[in-house]
């Protein structure tokens, strides 16, 4: 059995449904490849996919026509355009066009006030609820309890990708007028639908949300006013969506602070209520970002609350490492790096899409959980994939390569800083894919169908760990940490927080 912290299965029938292009029904949501627990992330398509870009670069009547282009004539057709567009060559990778593969209508909608974040999140939301309730449902929809071991239909747990989702940053309120009616809600309506995500109020309508989220990534791609978001956008994409308002930025205060303890059942003293815990996710956040929230909550909070089962648990989905120390020199370099620009340190992709040393201790001594990503570009494996291949022969090795940097630098580092019982650094890792979302996979596991595959690399990639290293792997064998990583420190997480 496997488990995912982080995908988005069912995406594109959902999106069929609403455009009315492929109304059938949804997969077997992995069944047939052994995942059994998953962590579903709802979230609405950001309207900066299809603003444009300011200064008269790129218009949203221009984002149309390539989407045109490339529903009718075609990928090639599409990188051509762009091309011409902005005069110059690009990569003929056609990942960066993904938003744009959208039916048409619905980037229309997308691109009109009508286009609301959490009527969005609510459709989503109903979809998952419609098929959890077939006759022979795909999957079970979790409401905060796992059932026994014998688990024959997949789990789904529901997350939400952005507070975007929640109905703030909307591209229009930056040009609204003197008198002329925002888009974003305000700060009493934003902590309403905390509420109601955690089951607490009904929703406007008198129904209930009956699925709480396990967790929330407070950014994503564009702005949201409240959080400053990572550079997620790599050449050519940085030429199609704007991403420079608020990137790198900390969080926004005091409202960011109000929304995050309002998640988390905090009182403004940092004392917890008789509220439920949304968990938050800091993949996506700035590095920035995630500095104030260590400061303001995370840190002052556990260290008054010392006991393991009042910690918040800090929550890291879709991830890799760094190759920096600290998250103040990341912020640094963040606001040093020009656009489309992929920073590296020692061959480790150093964005603040990725962690640092003092990421993974706050991860480490919370109790969190850390998903290790299947994306080449944040794994650092895509730009030295050529000689990579001259000198590994295969993917299958260029695959085990990357994992392994990577696996090997996040296990090094409760070991390095001294820090206690380090062998539970085993307890905090698992798989966050990123599947149907906006990622790259490495190719030797393009999907779920090859999850077997990853659990037979990683017991070779910890095998010889145990040989260079071996009292990072104590009195484990490799096998049974490769269980942990795919499937165990999932479930034990969620028996603990949800």
């Amino acid at each position: 059995m496997y488990a995912d912290v982080s995908c988005r299965p069912g995406r594109e029938v959902y999106e069929g449904q609403e455009s009315g292009t492929s109304p059938g029904a949804a997969s077997d949501f992995g069944a047939s490849a052994g995942l059994r627990l998953m962590v579903v992330t709802l979230s609405p398509p950001e309207k900066g996919f299809f603003a444009g870009v300011p200064h008269g670069k790129l218009d949203r009547t221009q984002i149309l026509e390539l989407s045109r282009v490339l529903h009718h004539a075609g990928t090639e057709a599409a990188l051509d355009w762009v091309e011409k567009h902005f005069g110059q060559r690009v990569q003929r990778d056609d990942s960066f066009l993904r938003p744009l593969r959208t039916a048409l209508p619905r980037i229309q909608h997308f691109q009109s006030n009508r286009y609301d974040y959490f009527e969005e999140l609510l459709n989503e939301y109903r979809f998952y609820l419609h098929q959890s309730r077939a006759s022979t449902p795909p999957f079970r929809l979790i409401k905060e309890k796992l059932p026994g071991d014998d688990i024959k239909t997949p789990m789904v747990i529901l997350a939400i990708g952005g507070i975007h989702a929640l109905g703030v940053g909307n591209p229009e309120d930056e040009h609204a007028r003197p008198g002329e009616p925002r888009l974003d809600v305000r700060m009493g309506t934003l902590k309403q639908r905390i509420r109601q995500l955690k089951g607490e109020e009904p929703l406007d309508d008198g129904t209930w949300w009956a699925h709480r989220p396990l967790y929330i990534t407070l950014s994503q791609h564009f702005s949201n006013t409240l959080f400053g978001h990572a550079p997620t956008f790599r050449p050519p994409a940085h030429l199609l969506y704007h991403q420079a308002r608020q990137l790198g930025h900390g969080i926004q205060r005091p409202h960011g602070l109000e929304v995050i303890k309002e998640l988390l059942g905090l009182s403004v003293e940092l004392h917890a209520t008789q509220s439920k815990r949304i968990l938050i996710d800091i993949s996506h956040m700035s590095a920035a970002s995630r500095l104030d929230f260590y400061k303001h909550i995370i840190r002052p909070f556990n260290q008054r609350h010392q006991h393991r089962h009042m910690k918040i648990p800090v929550v890291a989905s879709r991830v890799a490492y760094s190759g920096l120390d600290r998250l103040d020199e990341l912020a640094v370099r963040e606001r040093q790096e020009a656009p489309g620009q992929v920073p590296r340190e020692n061959g480790f992709v150093a964005t603040s899409l990725n962690l640092t040393d003092e990421d993974v201790i706050e991860i480490f001594n919370s109790r969190g959980l850390l998903g290790l990503t299947l994306d080449k570009h944040q794994l650092g494996a895509e730009e030295p994939m050529r000689w990579w291949k001259l000198t590994l022969k295969s993917e299958t090795r260029v695959s085990d390569h990357a994992l392994k940097r990577n696996l090997r630098q996040l296990v090094a580092i409760p070991f390095a800083y001294g820090l206690e019982s380090p062998l539970q650094i085993w307890d905090r890792l698992c798989i966050g894919t990123g599947f149907e979302q906006f990622t790259v996979p490495l190719d030797r596991y393009p999907g779920v169908n090859q999850l077997a595959t990853l659990e037979e690399d990683l017991v070779k990639i910890l095998t010889a760990l145990y040989h260079e290293e071996p009292l990072w792997l104590g009195s484990y064998r490799p096998e049974r940490l490769a269980r942990k990583l795919c499937y165990e420190n999932v479930m034990e997480f969620v028996k603990r927080n949800y």
